[in-house]
């Protein structure tokens, strides 16, 4: 931030060249009322005591001029209180939709239902919006991702849009077309390369300095490494946090296009692990944090409070830029206060 950016009207500092000039003619006068004050002195047979009258004089006038300078200015800083300003941090959330997703490999927390990867992605994050909703200041977006990826919902501070945005997040939610198999590289599966290309992009680069991406999969990616693309994203200062929901062991099977059967490729029944090794290494490069799922009953409420909760924030307002508030006041009172003195 500029100094000039602490001044509306930055150009009036040029009046300052005027003071001299103030002083020199207020000297002047100064230097003839003194020579009138003792020549009427001499006549009368007075003594003429000259010093601190004229000198708290000049003083009070030249300090009264350069504080209307400062209020010309139009000094500016903090916030105006007649606009909503709020402080937080862009996060744009990557969701795994891909049909590993749809693996059933844990229980409910509350009971022992086992519940599909996608299932407790969606209560984890369901549960961290009730505190950022409480909260409040913090934008969020939302990209879905398999083999393609596609941002959804764009960064927004509307917390019931992203809650229905991932309310909806299914494999099967656009179709055939919709499944995303296979990538434009080629690769069958999931693709974090394109996710994370699509959430890089999605951020507002005047938001630099406090972005973050938080990836939730379970990291069973057939693309080749995104390793560089998180490179790219720390050069940029967004940071990967990742959420690995899943097991590494024992491999779970992923369910299939009908009931009762289980995905099969090459006659094969597809197995399913969750990679802890490469959503550590993407949130490793891009300086930002690894969170198994196990590691709290509410992982991504955990990771709030002991990390992303204490990151720098950023003032923003939904109306636009942030305008600080005018301080002239107080200047124009202390050059008026300084002028009564001088002039006493």
């Amino acid at each position: 931030m500029s100094w000039t950016d602490y001044f509306a009207y930055s150009w009036a500092w040029v009046l300052l060249i005027l003071l001299p000039v103030l002083w020199w003619l207020g000297r002047s006068r100064s230097r003839r009322a003194r020579q009138l004050a003792r020549q009427a002195a001499g006549l009368l047979g007075w003594q003429q005591v000259v010093g601190w009258s004229a000198w708290r004089r000049q003083m009070g006038l030249l300090l009264a001029g350069l504080f209307l300078v400062i209020a010309a200015t139009g000094p500016q800083w903090g916030h105006d209180p007649k606009q909503r300003v709020a402080f937080g941090r862009d996060v744009v959330i990557v969701l795994d939709i891909s049909r590993s997703m749809l693996a059933r490999d844990r229980s409910d927390a509350q009971s022992t239902q086992l519940l599909s990867r996608l299932e407790r992605a969606k209560s984890y994050l369901a549960d961290w919006l009730d505190v950022l909703e409480r909260r409040g200041g913090y934008r969020l977006g939302v990209v879905w991702f398999a083999g393609q990826a596609r941002l959804v919902c764009p960064l927004t501070d509307d917390y019931q849009h992203v809650r229905a945005v991932i309310e909806l997040a299914h494999p099967d939610l656009w179709g055939p077309a919709g499944r995303l198999a296979m990538s434009e590289r080629g690769a069958i599966g999931t693709s974090l390369r394109q996710a994370l290309e699509v959430a890089v992009e999605a951020h507002d680069p005047a938001a630099r300095d406090f972005q973050d991406i938080l990836l939730i999969s379970d990291g069973d990616d057939q693309d080749i490494s995104p390793a560089d693309l998180a490179d790219q994203a720390r050069q940029r200062s967004i940071r990967i946090h990742a959420l690995g929901v899943g097991r590494s062991e024992p491999a779970a099977y992923i369910p299939g296009p009908n009931p009762q059967e289980f995905l099969q490729w090459d006659g094969q029944i597809v197995q399913t692990r969750r990679r802890d090794d490469l959503l550590t290494t993407l949130a490793r490069v891009s300086g930002g944090e690894y969170i198994p799922e196990e590691t709290a009953s509410q992982p991504l409420v955990h990771w709030w409070v002991h990390t992303l909760s204490r990151e720098p924030k950023r003032a923003w307002s939904p109306f636009g830029p942030p305008r600080p508030k005018q301080q002239s006041e107080p200047f124009f009172a202390a050059a008026l206060l300084l002028f009564l003195v001088a002039l006493a």
